[in-house]
């Protein structure tokens, strides 16, 4: 369990020939499973082990009504989790917060596990790499943050 992180930790939960023979080669395979920072929350981006795509989830603070962060979130696909923590974060320990999160698995996402589907003039498949997911979870962050100072709650 990982319990403290003052820098970016990543993690291989499973190897890159694992994955390749899971989801056929990719930029997938050389990818962390998972990789976590702080900066005034907890944030994470985890691999989801069936399909492959990633998630990303900031744990705040509670007092933010759910409907206001599913309402005033922009992120990629719109926010998919307001909740207890997610059982694909197996390696956070559980701490007081609510964790908000969001997938790559949406209409024109390339997902590792589905195969290829044809591009056309109109649509274009995109693998959502780390460091889009992590970029998407950091601006989600920011909105919440800005969402806590409009409730007024404490900091941390």
């Amino acid at each position: 369990m990982l319990k403290r992180l003052d820098k970016a930790v990543s993690e291989r939960l499973l190897l890159p020939l694992e994955k390749e023979n899971r989801w056929g080669r990719g930029p997938w395979c050389d990818e962390p499973d998972v990789y976590m920072w702080t900066r005034r929350f907890l944030c994470a981006v985890v691999r989801d082990m069936n399909l492959g795509h990633y998630r990303g989830y900031v744990r705040i603070n509670a007092g933010i009504p759910r409907v206001e962060i599913e309402n005033n979130i922009e992120v990629h696909g719109g926010v998919t989790w307001v909740g207890r923590k997610p059982s694909d974060l197996m390696v956070v320990e559980e701490q007081p917060g609510i964790w908000v999160g969001f997938d790559c698995a949406h209409y024109c996402d390339r997902i590792p596990n589905m195969p290829d589907l044809p591009t056309t003039e109109n649509v274009t498949y995109h693998y959502r790499n780390l460091f889009y997911v992590a970029k998407e979870t950091d601006a989600m962050a920011d909105q919440l943050e800005e969402l806590e100072r409009l409730y007024g709650l404490p900091d941390g």
